[in-house]
Formats: C-alpha cells, structure tokens, sequence
C-alpha cells in the first residue's frame, strides 16, 4: 500500500470522526513529508527503520508507514475503517448522488484542511467539481482572508485540480448598509 495515501486516509477519517486537530495534522503533516522522499530514501529508512527519524514522522506516522511499505494495510488505518459509520441514516444512497460540493471553506479561512488535500479528498470521493468559498477578509472571526490570499486562492479563476474542476470564489460577508 502506498504509505503517503495511507495516511492521508487515516488523517481523512479522523477528521470525519471529529478527532483532535493536532492528530489530523499529524498524519496529514507525515503524508506531506513522505511524499517529497524519493523511492530510494524511502527504501532506505524502511530496511534500516529509521521513519521515526525523520522530521515530521511521530511514533505512530513511523508504524503506518513501515506496515504501508511492508505491503500490508496498516492496522490503524484497518481499525478506522472498520469503527466508520454513516454520518446520517441513509447517507450512503445520498452520498451516491453527489456529484460535487458548492461550498467549502480551506483552512485559510475557517475550514479544517488545506487546500490540496480537501482536492484529493473530494477526488476520492468521486466528486467532479468543489468550489472554494473561503471567508472574504471583513470576517475576522472566521479569519476571513486577507488582501493578498484574497487575490490568490478565491479570484474569479476555474481550474482542474486532482482531475476536479474547482472554481474559487469569497464568501462576501458584513456589507455595510447604508442608511
């Protein structure tokens, strides 16, 4: 099993599961670091399992990754998949219907997942389209963006990210009225 997939599905399902922040961040901040590893250093730390060196891989990242690359499924990442239930009664008919999602916030705004990863996930999903509607920067207490990755991330711009179409765009919030 590739090891950076691993664990970003683990770090997918305990955000599903509302899991603390820190530990999403932790095996997503491992898959980040494992992904810029070439085949051979990863060969290398596992024959010589040495992954719990390896900034950014804990204790528990070290042992998904070293039975990932071992071929197996690692067993956490079995255990969550095994405890997951639908968030509703019916979901999953629902859920088959989905095509897409018209409202996401990342975490430049007041969303739990960068970017990039809520693309891989909504494209493991099935999804065909996502569009981002971080905060506009009026609303600071959902740390609206700010000017410059206002220009950045939410324009009026269309892309294919992941095999997904995502179109960026604020959600405007707070105008002013005027009396």
């Amino acid at each position: 099993m590739n090891p950076v997939q691993a664990l970003r599905e683990i770090g997918f399902l305990l955000e599903r599961s509302r899991a603390d922040t820190y530990r999403v961040r932790a095996y997503r901040g491992a898959a980040d670091v494992i992904s810029k590893l070439s085949e051979e250093e990863r060969r290398d730390h596992q024959d010589q399992r040495t992954w719990s060196k390896v900034p950014g891989v804990g204790p528990k990242t070290a042992t998904v990754i070293m039975q990932a690359m071992d071929g197996q499924v690692p067993e956490y990442l079995q255990k969550l998949r095994e405890e997951r239930q639908p968030l509703v009664e019916g979901g999953l008919t629902m859920r088959a219907f989905i095509k897409g999602d018209l409202h996401c916030h990342s975490s430049w705004s007041d969303g739990g997942s960068p970017l990039e990863e809520m693309m891989i996930t909504a494209r493991a999903l099935g999804h065909e389209y996502c569009a981002i509607t971080d905060h506009s920067p009026r609303l600071q207490v959902a740390r609206g963006l700010s000017a410059g990755q206002s220009g950045n991330t939410c324009g009026s711009a269309q892309q294919t990210r992941h095999g997904l179409h995502t179109l960026k765009r604020e959600t405007m919030t707070g105008a002013r009225r005027h009396d």
